[in-house]
């Protein structure tokens, strides 16, 4: 109860000829795509942010060569682009941001990205519990993963799984969730929130209509 679900879908098809026009990763035009239908949805709220959003993300902290058992990831902040109505330029924004990320994620030691992720847990958690999360500023404005899906159609007794929709759970003090998940050819985008967003299937449809805008932004600028 107190949660609600949205869906959006973009074909992979589409996804990668903008990775190989752009040199970008699955990544760079999610988040890109994101960024857009957010901002967008929260200016239909009346709020129009002047600052990047910021979201919270989880990052492999695995060395090159690691064959470890069990995960090794970490949660950290992740600036996504400053306003911009060319969302192209948003993508180059993006781009540049999360290479900083990688940058600092390698040059850090992983115990203190793990600690770090530990800490800030916590801390919601405990927002959370005091009733405090309305009154503290946020970790973060959404936090977004990203699940690699079976590249392959699914069976279940002979009937085709036609779609996977990931569904999450929201973390402490968080209002909004997004999961990415690749099945079969489509990349699909899971969206869970609390009933204080309103209208959220909005949401789902602005990423859908984002990926078209950067699909024409792109194409104009290689013209």
């Amino acid at each position: 109860s107190g949660r609600q679900f949205a869906t959006a879908a973009v074909s992979m098809e589409r996804v990668n000829k903008i990775r190989a026009s752009t040199r970008s990763t699955l990544n760079h035009i999610a988040l890109t795509c994101l960024d857009g239908a957010l901002r967008r949805y929260l200016k239909d709220q009346g709020v129009e942010l002047r600052k990047p959003i910021t979201i919270q993300m989880p990052v492999n902290l695995r060395k090159e060569g690691e064959k470890t058992a069990g995960n090794k990831i970490g949660i950290i902040q992740v600036e996504l682009s400053p306003p911009t109505d060319d969302p192209y330029v948003r993508l180059r924004n993006i781009g540049y941001s999360l290479r900083n990320v990688r940058t600092m994620v390698d040059s850090v030691p992983p115990e203190a990205i793990e600690s770090y992720t530990i800490i800030t847990g916590l801390v919601a958690q405990i927002a959370e519990i005091l009733k405090l999360s309305n009154k503290m500023p946020p970790m973060g404005n959404t936090l977004v993963s990203n699940v690699p899906g079976p590249k392959e159609y699914l069976y279940i007794k002979g009937a085709r799984m036609e779609e996977m929709h990931p569904i999450s759970t929201l973390p402490p003090s968080n209002l909004l969730n997004i999961t990415l998940f690749s099945y079969a050819g489509e990349l699909f985008f899971g969206l869970i929130a609390t009933d204080e967003l309103p209208h959220l299937e909005r949401l789902g449809e602005y990423v859908s209509e984002a990926f078209t805008e950067l699909e024409n932004s792109v194409s104009e600028a290689h013209l």
